[in-house]
């Protein structure tokens, strides 16, 4: 999800705010994910379990925000792919995967196609609730510098 914002240095702010539209978005169609939170620098959490990996990437006043959401897990495919992490946060106390993550589905009888519909459906409507004023209009003379910053890291990818 891409958004323009009035401010260039509130990433804790944005991450915060679109966070609870991703959690609002869930929860307006299913309650049990009204408990999920953020913690973290920002993760999307059942109290603590990590149920979503959120990153951004900036430039001014461009804004493009990702989330991993775990839906169906395979904690055994897991386990044996990734490794304990050398950096982690807090919260996650040095657990093992299978003891610190959690998928939708074993909250609640969802799909991954159910979840990916629900956003599309309406985390435009809560992000417009929850950041209002802080998204802003098209800075049409920032476009030539995000796509130079674009082109320069898909040559060193």
């Amino acid at each position: 999800m891409g958004c323009w914002v009035a401010h260039q240095f509130k990433n804790d702010f944005y991450f915060d705010k679109i966070n609870q539209s991703v959690i609002d978005t869930l929860a307006s169609k299913w309650p049990e994910f009204s408990e999920l939170s953020q913690s973290g620098l920002s993760d999307i959490v059942l109290g603590d379990k990590k149920i979503a990996g959120t990153s951004m990437f900036r430039s001014k006043n461009y804004l493009l925000y990702q989330a991993s959401i775990l839906v169906d897990l395979d904690l055994k495919l897991i386990q044996n792919l990734i490794q304990q992490p050398s950096k982690q946060p807090e919260y996650r106390a040095n657990r093992k995967h299978e003891d610190f993550l959690i998928g939708l589905s074993g909250i609640v009888n969802v799909t991954p196609t159910q979840v990916a519909s629900q956003l599309q459906l309406r985390l435009e409507e809560y992000l417009s609730k929850n950041l209002g004023e802080e998204m802003s209009q098209p800075q049409e003379k920032q476009f030539k510098n995000i796509f130079e910053r674009v082109t320069r890291n898909n040559q060193t990818a």
